[in-house]
């Protein structure tokens, strides 16, 4: 029930800012201001890599010409969540949303531009260490994307390797 029409005596602050529910003071559910502030940018994040890795396929797809720059800019910015994030999950789903715009063998030059494979390869020993320490705590729907990630990362860097490889 939405607490701005009850009235007040239901709802009462106490000094911590802390609110409380009627006479027998049950605490009604409030994280702390700076965790779900965190908790909002790193979702802001994630829902960022998700549109820009998913209008790059889009992009790619479409064979421009003369683009090469474009994509390789929007590209390098995507892989710089993979240097600079300290959060399982953000890193999860950019590998994860890395291997999915690179899976098509047409990527293969843009790939090596950008140092894909490297840049998988250094990520790989660092991922496996966040699921690692933070396993016990992830819920069962976050450990099947950390998991399936970690399952297909070591295997999809392989695969781009060796295509990659044969580009001239």
């Amino acid at each position: 029930m939405n607490e701005n029409r009850l009235p007040k005596k239901y709802f009462q602050t106490n000094v911590e800012g802390t609110r409380k529910q009627g006479s027998k003071g049950q605490k009604l559910k409030s994280g702390g201001e700076g965790d779900k502030k965190k908790e909002v940018g790193v979702k802001v994040k994630e829902n960022l890599v998700k549109v820009v890795a998913t209008w790059t396929t889009i992009l790619l797809r479409m064979k421009r010409p003369n683009s090469t720059e474009h994509d390789t800019f929007v590209l390098s910015n995507l892989l710089h969540f993979l240097d600079n994030t300290e959060d399982l999950i953000l890193l999860a789903e950019t590998l994860d949303s890395l291997i999915d715009l690179f899976s098509d063998d047409d990527t293969d030059v843009l790939a090596k531009q950008v140092n894909l494979t490297g840049k998988l390869t250094a990520n790989e020993p660092k991922l496996k260490s966040m699921i690692k320490s933070n396993k016990k705590t992830l819920d069962s729907e976050k450990l099947a994307l950390v998991s399936t990630v970690q399952t297909n990362l070591h295997a999809f860097i392989q695969y781009k390797r060796q295509r990659v490889a044969n580009v001239k």
